[in-house]
């Protein structure tokens, strides 16, 4: 069986094994910059050969650079000696809860019956 071009050589080398790992790491890829939704990677492959007597013995490897997941930006204070996500410049509001005025009595509807009751 003759054996012509880089393609054949791919197929064949490793028992057909690099070329399997190669769609693998293809598949790696394109899915985790999907998952990024930008980077940049990198898929090596190399072929080394060496003669002898007439035979060609090829080994083949492959490696994946894949990009590092995006990390998003944090805003600190300095507050001492120490990091606070809190704003020392920010006025602080004294918060309550707001009455509800389903279960508060109508002031309107009080005066009413007060006034029933005269």
């Amino acid at each position: 069986m003759a054996i012509k071009g880089l393609m054949a050589v791919l197929r064949e080398a490793d028992r057909g094994d690099l070329l399997n790992d190669l769609e693998l790491d293809l598949a790696t890829i394109v899915e985790t910059l999907e998952q990024y939704g930008s980077g940049k990677a990198t898929l090596r492959i190399t072929l080394e050969f060496k003669a002898k007597d007439g035979m060609f013995f090829v080994e083949g490897d492959n490696s994946v650079t894949l990009p590092k997941k995006p990390r998003s930006q944090s805003l600190f204070y300095a507050d001492g000696t120490t990091l606070s996500r809190r704003d020392p410049n920010q006025r602080e509001f004294k918060l309550q809860e707001a009455p509800n005025p389903e279960t508060q009595p109508d002031a309107a509807e009080d005066e009413a019956v007060a006034q029933a009751g005269e």
